[in-house]
C-alpha cells in the first residue's frame, strides 16, 4: 500500500512539473519526517533493518522492525529552529547523492546512532537504523 501511494505521489509530482522529475530536498524531508508521525511511517522501508549491540556489548545484533513495532522518533526536536550539518568541502554545496546518513554521536558518553536514508524516484526513505551506543 505504501509503495502504491508513493507511486501515485511521484506521478502527481511529474505531472505538476511538466514531466520533469524534481528530487525532494533532504532537509525539507527531514523536518517533515521528524514532526509528522503519519509521514514518517509512509517513508520508512518496512521491515526496517535495525542493528544494535548485544547486552554484553560484545557483538552486533540485527533484527527486522515491523510497522506495528515502530515508535515515532523526532530527529529534530520540535521548536528547535536549527540543526547541525557538517559539509565535506569548503564549497558548501548540497550533495546530489541519493544516500544520506543522519548521525547522533556523543562526546565521551557512548552515543552512536545512525539513520540511513536513500532517495527512490525522487523521494527520501529511511532504509536502515544502527544504534551502536554503549
Amino acid at each position: 500500500m505504501i509503495g502504491f501511494i508513493s507511486s501515485i505521489l511521484c506521478l502527481i509530482m511529474i505531472l505538476n512539473t511538466g514531466g520533469k522529475k524534481i528530487d525532494e530536498d533532504f532537509y525539507s524531508f527531514l523536518i517533515k519526517f521528524s514532526y509528522d508521525e503519519e509521514f514518517q511511517i509512509e517513508r520508512i522501508n518496512f521491515p526496517l533493518t535495525k542493528t544494535e549491540l548485544s547486552d554484553d556489548l560484545d557483538k552486533r545484533v540485527t533484527k527486522e522492525v515491523e510497522v506495528k513495532e515502530w515508535k515515532h522518533i523526532s530527529l529534530i526536536p520540535k521548536g528547535q529552529s536549527y540543526f547541525t550539518d557538517i559539509q565535506h568541502s569548503f564549497k558548501h554545496e548540497n550533495s546530489t547523492s541519493n544516500e544520506k546518513i543522519f548521525l547522533f554521536v556523543g562526546i565521551e558518553n557512548g552515543i552512536d546512532i545512525r539513520y540511513y536514508f536513500k532517495r527512490y524516484n525522487g523521494l527520501w526513505y529511511l532504509i536502515e537504523l544502527k544504534d551502536l551506543s554503549t
